[in-house]
């Protein structure tokens, strides 16, 4: 596979990924608040939108930790020592995230993993914010260069104002709804939008071996 197919692929997966992380999202709004099926507020669609979450949102992380690959492989050599260790951050942090949803999956236990898979999740989006800083100053991306801190910024704010907030007052924060959507929602499109110029990217080069 040369250089620039798989940054096509790459740019692919970041797209894919977008959306999968959207359709996500909407199955997730789609789920009740009920804890149980004993609950009043609990839906007979439930089970079926929390399959579709457990599926989604793992495949979603290991797409755009592939397109993050891709990124590091057209732009590592154009950005600044921060872009290059945001993108190696970014795609370690996504494989880790992977990782943990497969136990996750496999064991059916989240308490132990949850504070992990949130770090992994920040470490992963926290390093596309810090390629994104490096975008900013020296215009690596032919347009866009405010997607990738667009793209990334939510999540490492909302699990550092979680634990935070778990620390002051002992308790985890119950994100609004209409707040955590929108976080998504932006998040989804602004990788979007970075899969189409990365896809677009694509410059035919032999990958070294």
């Amino acid at each position: 596979m040369s250089k620039a197919q798989f940054i096509r692929i790459s740019g692919w997966a970041l797209i894919l990924g977008a959306a999968t992380l959207l359709l996500a999202t909407a199955a997730a709004v789609a789920v009740s608040p009920a804890s149980s099926q004993y609950d009043a507020r609990y839906r007979s669609t439930d089970p079926f939108f929390q399959a579709v979450m457990a599926i989604l949102y793992p495949t979603a992380v290991m797409l755009i930790t592939v397109g993050f690959a891709g990124l590091y492989a057209r732009y590592n050599f154009g950005s600044g020592r921060v872009g290059r260790l945001g993108l190696i951050l970014g795609v370690l942090g996504g494989v880790f995230t992977c990782i943990i949803m497969l136990i996750l999956f496999i064991t059916q236990d989240g308490d132990p993993l949850w504070l992990p898979m949130m770090f992994s999740i920040a470490i992963m989006f926290g390093g596309l914010v810090l390629f994104g800083v490096d975008t900013l100053r020296n215009r690596a991306l032919p347009r866009g260069n405010y997607l990738p801190v667009l793209a990334g910024i939510g999540f490492p704010v909302l699990v550092i104002t979680s634990l935070a907030y778990e620390a002051i007052t002992g308790r985890w924060l119950e994100m609004n709804d209409l707040i955590s959507t929108a976080i998504y929602l932006v998040t989804g499109l602004a990788l979007l939008a970075l899969g189409q110029i990365l896809r677009g990217e694509a410059v035919e080069e032999p990958l070294p071996a």
